[in-house]
């Protein structure tokens, strides 16, 4: 419901609250960020491939774990057979973190190193992404989990982000 261009939570759905606000702020932050990276790149390296690298990229580093995972899915089923381990190392990572939010640590775990695992086997910048940087501040994710951190959600600056590759010249 909308009470002067508030949105104001109705009193039975008052535990969700936090989420719809968290998640209202995410998009916000991907949808901004998405707006920053087509304005700063104004259509030049910012296509195909490397665009479709550059909208998964800004959903997970924005918290939209779910959609990331959805996004990244979609691209996966289409993609040459030498990059499908990339793309499924990105999808589980991503689920990995949703199930982490949740509270869910075995699924996190488990998601976690995973997609790790696939993700090594990926070419430092393979998909238009770099997947080496990426390895380095997923790790101490991997073992935090694995030490029985409790699960919570995200602040942004947490996330460990996910970049493109360098430009191509």
């Amino acid at each position: 419901m909308r009470d002067q261009g508030t949105l104001v939570v109705p009193q039975a759905y008052a535990a969700y609250r936090a989420y719809a606000q968290r998640y209202a702020q995410r998009l916000a932050l991907a949808l901004q960020t998405w707006q920053t990276l087509r304005t700063r790149h104004a259509g030049r390296h910012l296509r195909g491939r490397r665009a479709a690298a550059a909208r998964g990229a800004v959903l997970f580093n924005a918290g939209l774990f779910f959609e990331c995972h959805e996004f990244f899915e979609g691209i996966w089923r289409r993609a040459p057979a030498a990059d499908r381990p990339c793309y499924q190392g990105i999808i589980l990572v991503a689920a990995a973190f949703y199930h982490y939010e949740k509270g869910n640590l075995h699924g996190a775990r488990v998601k976690l190193a995973e997609g790790i695992k696939r993700l090594r086997r990926c070419a430092p910048a393979r998909v238009g992404l770099q997947i080496d940087g990426w390895l380095q501040r997923l790790d101490p994710w991997l073992a935090r989990i694995a030490r029985g951190e409790p699960g919570r959600p995200l602040e942004a600056h947490e996330i460990p982000a996910l970049t493109l590759d360098a430009d191509p010249t």
